[in-house]
């Protein structure tokens, strides 16, 4: 069997998806983040909600520390939803038809914050989950487990990238649940550990409506020690003349069957072989 796993292109992401990431730490998680983040830097007002960010302090470079939480915080998810309803109903209609304006949309960061899991069923982010796309909402999840996520928000997602995993038991259920386009579990292994050596990660695109593996599933690395700051000259303005760093608090402001013989094609964007590898 041959499959061909080309480049994913993160310029095709438009500035109003669910981006899942599924990866342990020490797998370049943060790091393919930011480079995610990079290519949305164009969007003028978000926030970053991360469990590990008052000890490793990584998002403070690229997102106003003013507008970084250490936990999940229900009211400025509400606020959010609030503010993108009000904006939408000062666009012409043409404007409310394009989806790819990163002008008008606003971005959401929920890093590590599966310690406590009540969030998934606060009202306000599902509404994320279920209307983000329509509110202009850029919303990203970090996850270590594919099933911390609820079966009903799982099928929301536009984008699943997936880093190394080793534990089998994992390997089978990211095939039941996300990667069922496989026609083998063996087939989809494979490619699996091909496409998340050196800090890669195989991304799946959940809106593509073709039936092809090489059109939905895709590889990528991240470029690390991208210098960017993503927000608006304003949001900038706004931190620097009210943020207090001697304050704990941020400011207020305004996501048993025969082994194949699979042989795994990794291209570029243009598509380029890069690697061939018979297994």
């Amino acid at each position: 069997m041959n499959i061909q796993i080309k480049k994913f292109d993160p310029t095709s992401i438009d500035p109003c998806r669910i981006c899942v990431f599924v990866g342990r730490r020490g797998t370049g998680k943060s790091q393919l983040v930011t480079d995610i983040l990079y290519h949305q830097r164009k969007i003028p007002m978000g926030v970053v909600m991360s469990g590990t960010e008052e000890s490793n302090e990584h998002y403070k470079s690229y997102v106003p520390d003013s507008f970084i939480y250490g936990q999940y915080e229900p009211d400025v998810i509400k606020n959010i939803i609030s503010h993108q309803q009000k904006m939408l109903k000062k666009l012409k209609p043409e404007q409310k038809e394009d989806f790819s304006d990163p002008q008008n949309s606003v971005f959401i960061l929920l890093d590590d914050c599966m310690f406590d899991n009540k969030w998934t069923r606060d009202k306000d982010m599902r509404c994320v989950f279920m209307n983000g796309r329509h509110y202009r909402i850029f919303f990203m999840l970090t996850l270590q487990y594919c099933m911390d996520l609820p079966p009903a928000l799982r099928g929301q997602c536009d984008y699943i990238f997936i880093l190394r995993e080793n534990i089998l038991e994992n390997k089978m259920k990211l095939y039941k649940h996300f990667f069922g386009i496989f026609p083998t579990f063996d087939a989809f292994n494979e490619v699996l550990i091909q496409c998340t050596e050196n800090y890669e990660c195989l991304v799946l695109n959940v809106r593509s409506t073709s039936n092809k593996i090489e059109d939905v599933v895709f590889w990528y690395k991240a470029k690390v020690g991208r210098k960017f700051r993503i927000g608006s000259r304003e949001l900038w303005e706004h931190h620097q003349r009210n943020y207090n760093p001697n304050h704990d608090t941020p400011v207020e402001n305004v996501t048993n069957k025969k082994k194949e013989n699979v042989v795994v094609v990794k291209t570029d964007t243009e598509g380029k072989k890069r690697r061939k590898k018979k297994v």
